[in-house]
């Protein structure tokens, strides 16, 4: 279950939403009210920073497949009709 942002989450809403968290999640939370986290000086950067990190693991990772003559023929066929389409 999506957990709203922190923030917005009413005081009655509060226990059905612990019910929905996996322990990590629990431990995660406890420490969020506990005050133990602190903001970043550099938000915005730090986004940017994290959202590039994760670009290039995704333009590394690669899927191979193995498929069958009978399976490539048909995907090579499928291709053809959509090309004519």
């Amino acid at each position: 279950m999506p957990c709203p942002p922190y923030e917005t989450i009413e005081q009655g809403n509060i226990l059905n939403i612990m019910n929905g968290l996996n322990s990590e999640e629990k431990e995660i939370l406890e420490s969020v009210e506990k005050e133990e986290w602190k903001s970043v000086e550099n938000l915005s950067q730090e986004i940017k920073r994290y959202q590039t990190y994760a670009s290039h693991q995704i333009n590394q990772q690669k899927i191979e497949v193995n498929l069958s003559v009978e399976d490539s023929q048909k995907f090579q066929d499928q291709s053809r009709l959509g090309d004519n389409q």
